[in-house]
């Protein structure tokens, strides 16, 4: 749109009327454009908010893009005449040479149907284009005399060529905005499984303790079984000397049947639950592999979408290639005019050197700090198990105590707990303490890393202000000095590439932040969540010992009325032995469900580093295709510039 209204300046500067319309329909199609891009702008904020469309400036879009569609045709109207004004009064030989049809050619090159549809059409074409130029100038060279009309003609041509190039370069932005969305999708694909991992780590959370639960209410069970074996042998001691009280002991003989039965339903009730938490978690199992299979298939899809680009990029290089062998044999003309200010790009080169260097620097900073993190997390983690595993083998360790220990002995146990979830307790804060430490860290070199974007675009600007002020200087020598103020403005859009990376930086160091302080609220819920815990473990043990002293007033009144329990004791024994075998059997069960759980834990966080090293490697080769389109867009502005110091 640039070059076209730059061509319709020139050829009407003799006509005021046609030049002061042709300056308010330039007016008005930038304030389309700004208005238009305003527009996106604000809906692309909405979206990231969430918020809902707003009907009223979707239909003013709408209406705006009609207007600069309408103004954008009313041009190309105003210039297919001026083209065929030249072509009629100057180019009369050119005409049967090299016929230039504006109308078709441009609406061949700007219609959006075409462009939408047919890659391989417009690529032909602008080889064909490029020969037809070359055959003509070749012609002309030795048929036009005039050097008025040469330089009319090679203008026209260069306007011509320039379209051309904004055609071009308008598919690499298409291609550009492909790969940010191929960028967007697997971010989105990484939080997916990030939320599918912390759900099952949730779920085998949940299992766990129900094991621990079931464990306590076991080990509850064989004290209480060691306790009836106790009252036996004490009534052993007991049967000579009681022998009037026969009646009693069949009614306490009994109530004992009535408790073994009451526990033999709490057992099979247990084992319905163990088996229960066993089926949820084949669930959620089959739930995650299922996921994975999903995001591993949304993953060879993007694969082959960045095949498909890469291939296209090739197409278009040879193209490019092609155009510039043709540009070499005009570039040796134009390197006497380039050396004016070489140095200056070179002085620039290094700057832009300097500043690539601190950037590698600060991302190294940024990497290394992440490292430290991740294994401070994992040092919390592994001591977070550590102290799970002694707490165990403390409770362990008591439970075997305590069948040969009185009331003490569990008083000392419940202060050893106390002690250990203390222990636990300060070792997590300590973590959290220093995870915070590092945010603030990483805070401080987010800030640092704006304040270096600040200085190096500010200092940018005062370059771009300096090579201004000396265009303006050299008016008389603007045709000489061309090639070169466009290789500053390439040099300076590279510049421009470099602070658009350090945005991109710094938005993954705040991701990052995000990230540690969503760690950061886990452990602390999980942190609480220990702590009810413990506070049901506290509570847990004084129903124990409530229970304890019950069973020892049931102690002293059996001993004062048990006797004569010889005929049953042998079936009692048998019965015991049979209970025993049943626990026995039930800690095996409960041992191989934790092994098996944990075989399970492996194999998915296995797949889970899998899955994330995946993503990491597609993430690198967006990355890797981003840096080869910006560096066929540099060869782009670069071909532009040889193609106008040739002309």
């Amino acid at each position: 749109m640039e070059e076209l209204t730059k061509f319709l300046e020139y050829h009407v500067e003799v006509d005021p009327e046609i030049a002061k319309e042709l300056d308010q329909t330039k007016t008005e199609t930038e304030n389309y454009v700004t208005r238009i891009l305003k527009l996106v702008k604000d809906e692309n904020e909405w979206r990231k908010d969430g918020i809902t469309k707003d009907p009223k400036k979707e239909s003013e879009l709408v209406g705006l893009v009609e207007n600069f569609y309408k103004r954008y045709k009313s041009l190309y109207a105003m210039y297919d005449h001026l083209r065929r004004d030249l072509d009629t009064g100057v180019h009369g030989r050119e005409e049967e040479n090299f016929p230039l049809s504006p109308s078709s050619s441009d609406s061949e090159y700007y219609s959006s149907d075409e462009i939408d549809g047919n890659n391989g059409k417009l690529e032909n074409e602008n080889q064909e284009l490029a020969g037809s130029i070359v055959q003509a100038l070749e012609t002309e060279e030795f048929e036009v005399a005039d050097p008025n009309h040469m330089l009319s003609s090679t203008e026209a041509k260069k306007e011509y060529l320039n379209s051309d190039h904004m055609a071009a370069m308008c598919k690499i932005q298409e291609a550009e905005k492909i790969n940010k969305n191929l960028r967007v999708e697997a971010d989105q694909r990484e939080r997916e499984l990030l939320a599918i991992v912390k759900e099952h780590e949730a779920h085998k959370t949940q299992a766990s303790g129900r094991i621990r639960e079931l464990k306590s209410q076991l080990t509850g069970l064989k004290f209480e079984v060691e306790s009836l074996h106790d009252q036996k042998r004490n009534m052993k001691a007991l049967i000579q000397s009681k022998a009037t009280e026969a009646t009693q002991l069949k009614e306490t003989n009994i109530g004992l049947h009535a408790r073994i039965l009451q526990l033999e339903f709490l057992l099979k009730d247990k084992r319905d639950e163990v088996a229960s938490l066993l089926e949820k978690l084949k669930d959620s199992e089959n739930y995650s592999s299922l996921k994975i299979a999903d995001l591993i298939e949304e993953k060879e899809g993007l694969h082959a979408r960045n095949l498909e680009l890469e291939s296209a990029l090739i197409e278009r290089g040879h193209v490019i290639s092609a155009l510039q062998k043709k540009y070499k044999i005009k570039e040796n003309e134009a390197f006497t005019q380039f050396m004016t200010l070489s140095a200056q790009i070179n002085n620039l080169q290094q700057d832009l050197d300097s500043l690539q260097t601190q950037k590698s620097q600060l991302e190294l900073q940024i990497e290394r700090d992440k490292q430290e993190s991740c294994q401070r997390l994992t040092l919390a983690e592994s001591q977070n198990y550590e102290l799970i595993s002694k707490f165990g083998d403390e409770k362990r360790t008591l439970k075997e105590q305590e069948s040969t220990k009185n009331k003490k002995s569990l008083h000392f146990a419940e202060r050893k707990i106390e002690e250990l979830a203390e222990k636990f307790r300060n070792n997590i804060e300590d973590n959290i303490r220093v995870l915070c430490q590092k945010v603030l860290v990483i805070e401080h070199l987010h800030s640092e890393n704006k304040d270096n974007y600040r200085m190096t675009k500010e200092k940018y600007e005062q370059e771009i202000r300096v090579l201004e002020a000396k265009t303006a200087t050299y008016g008389a020598e603007i045709t000489k000095m061309r090639a070169t103020v466009e290789a500053a403005n390439n040099t300076l859009s590279i510049s421009d590439l470099v602070v658009n990376k350090l945005e991109v930086d710094s938005i993954n160091v705040l991701n990052r932040i995000n990230k540690m302080s969503n760690e950061l609220q886990h452990a602390k819920e999980w942190v609480t969540e220990r702590n009810k815990e413990m506070k049901a473990l506290k509570v847990y043990t004084d129903c124990l010992v409530a229970r304890l002293d019950d069973k020892v007033e049931q102690e002293v009144l059996l001993r004062e009325k048990v006797w004569n329990l010889e005929a049953k004791e042998n079936k009692e024994a048998e019965e015991k032995l049979n209970l025993k075998k049943a626990i026995s059997q039930l800690e095996k069960k409960v041992g191989e469900l934790e092994k098996s759980i944990k075989e399970k834990d492996e194999e998915l966080l296995s797949l889970g580093e899998q899955k994330r090293e995946a993503i990491r490697q597609l993430c690198v080769l967006i990355d890797y295709q981003h840096s080869r389109y910006d560096h066929l867009k540099n060869l782009m502005s670069k071909m532009t510039a040889r193609g106008e110091t040739r002309t």
